[in-house]
């Protein structure tokens, strides 16, 4: 009699899904930290604040992004930029992003002001020497790619502003350490100024920072990440 071999092989592939809520320490010196890097007190132009060093350093319960003239034409004084760190590594290695938000809450005195003209504010990467602690360097250390945008006449007052990352922001999310990521408007990420000049007037983003009680109203990321088992199967002999 011939035997007859017959192979079943069964394959699983489960994907189980969960989800990620993270905020800024308040303050500096933690494992995280949010503020504003900027160059101010100077008369430059764009591509000139753009280039130049950090001057000061500001965390708080205020945070801002924008851009200030000068008294000079075409000039300005000041450039503000806001980075924000966060501890993503409970999303493990080997998992994958599904979806993920970067969510400001603007600050309900004062939303916005648009001297210059409207600006709109991006969400791009960041460097920063220290994860937890700010130095006048990390002004420099922003990206020039935008993972999301939101514009002037979409940020009102109220509830959280939601940025949701495009493929290269979830790439910037580190599964097993600290995501690093910068709020800048439109004429500083792209390097070019396309409002209308005038003489001390300034075009600002506000919302509010981690440095107060609670994280209610705390600069955040959210989203839901996967992870799938290992393919499984096994090989029947009859």
């Amino acid at each position: 009699m011939k035997k007859l071999l017959l192979g079943l092989f069964l394959l699983t592939n489960i994907c189980f899904a969960d989800t990620l809520t993270v905020y800024p320490d308040a303050g500096t010196g933690g494992t995280t930290m949010s503020g504003n890097p900027e160059r101010n007190s100077v008369d430059e132009t764009l591509a000139t604040i753009r280039a130049g060093a950090g001057v000061a350093i500001a965390s708080g319960a205020i945070q801002v992004v924008g851009l200030t003239a000068s008294t000079t034409n075409n000039q300005f004084a000041r450039l503000v930029r806001f980075l924000a760190t966060f501890d993503t590594s409970s999303i493990g290695a080997g998992n994958q992003i599904d979806s993920a938000i970067l969510s400001l809450k603007p600050w309900t005195s004062v939303d916005k002001e648009n001297g210059l003209g409207d600006v709109d504010i991006h969400i791009s990467s960041s460097t920063p020497a220290d994860d937890g602690t700010f130095v006048t360097a990390d002004y420099s250390q922003v990206g020039a790619t935008s993972f999301s945008s939101i514009a002037y006449a979409d940020w009102n007052s109220g509830a959280y502003e939601d940025f949701t990352l495009n493929s290269s922001g979830e790439d910037n999310i580190d599964m097993e350490g600290i995501s690093k990521f910068s709020a800048q408007t439109n004429w500083d990420i792209n390097g070019s100024f396309t409002g209308t000049w005038a003489s001390a007037a300034a075009s600002t983003i506000y919302f509010r920072g981690a440095d107060q009680t609670g994280t209610a109203d705390d600069p955040k990321i959210s989203g839901t990440f996967s992870a799938a088992v290992t393919d499984t199967g096994f090989f029947l002999m009859f």
